[in-house]
């Protein structure tokens, strides 16, 4: 079978109403945004904790002596 008419086939079935099979396309499609979601979370928060996703220059800075008003 020609691969066009099978896959014209597939989505030309979600113009019929099916509850349940809606329902379930919903169900997954949100399943599966938060799951992206929640590993991306996790990502962040290992990456920030571990300082790789936010780190500060790794040069030593001297300190500096502070002025007096009659220095200036």
């Amino acid at each position: 079978m020609n691969i066009f008419a099978r896959i014209k086939r597939f989505f030309s079935s979600f113009t019929r109403p099916k509850p349940a099979r809606d329902w379930l396309l919903l169900l997954f499609v949100s399943a599966f945004v938060f799951i992206l979601s929640a590993a991306y979370a996790v990502y962040l928060y290992i990456g920030i904790n571990s300082g790789a996703a936010f780190s500060g220059s790794t040069e030593v800075q001297t300190p500096r002596v502070p002025l007096t008003q009659d220095e200036l």
